[in-house]
């Protein structure tokens, strides 16, 4: 196991495990999502072959884009702010995505932050919401989950 990987996995099981106990759905919606996320991600090598940070990557572009989809729909029904911060690190992502069609050869390093470090801004947003929700669900008691349906003007 590499050392980012076992770095990684140290902080989502924690985060996780914390928005299915504490969170509401909208913590553990985006909790589930970052797992598939990060399996796939683990997964994809071994069935269709390794994919690398030298070069652009269709496959890793389409991922970004199906999470940012639903990080986006979490965040625009979700009765929190929180996951606007974890919509917005995708969107990071999507356009990190990109960087090897803008320049080509030298730029690995940054290729992988650009892809590779949202995750962990998504998983210090999903655990300060996570608080944020047990806290103020202890103090007021429950609360909606999601915004009511907007009615047409």
């Amino acid at each position: 196991m590499s050392t980012d990987f076992a770095i990684l996995l140290l902080l989502l099981a924690p985060v996780c495990a914390y928005a299915f106990l504490k969170g509401g759905k909208p913590e553990q919606y985006c909790a589930l999502v970052i797992i598939a996320g990060t399996a796939f991600d683990r997964l994809y090598p071994w069935i269709f072959g390794p994919r690398g940070f030298h070069e652009f990557s269709l496959s890793r572009l389409l991922t970004e884009t199906v999470l940012l989809l639903v990080f986006t729909s979490i965040a625009l029904r979700a009765n929190r702010n929180w996951p606007l911060i974890v919509a917005a690190a995708q969107l990071v992502a999507v356009a990190g995505s990109f960087a090897p069609l803008a320049v080509r050869g030298g730029y690995d390093q940054a290729y992988w932050a650009l892809t590779q470090l949202p995750l962990v801004i998504q998983l210090l947003a999903l655990s300060a919401g996570t608080c944020l929700h047990s806290l103020r669900d202890a103090r007021v008691g429950p609360y909606n989950d999601w915004s009511p349906a907007k009615q047409d003007c």
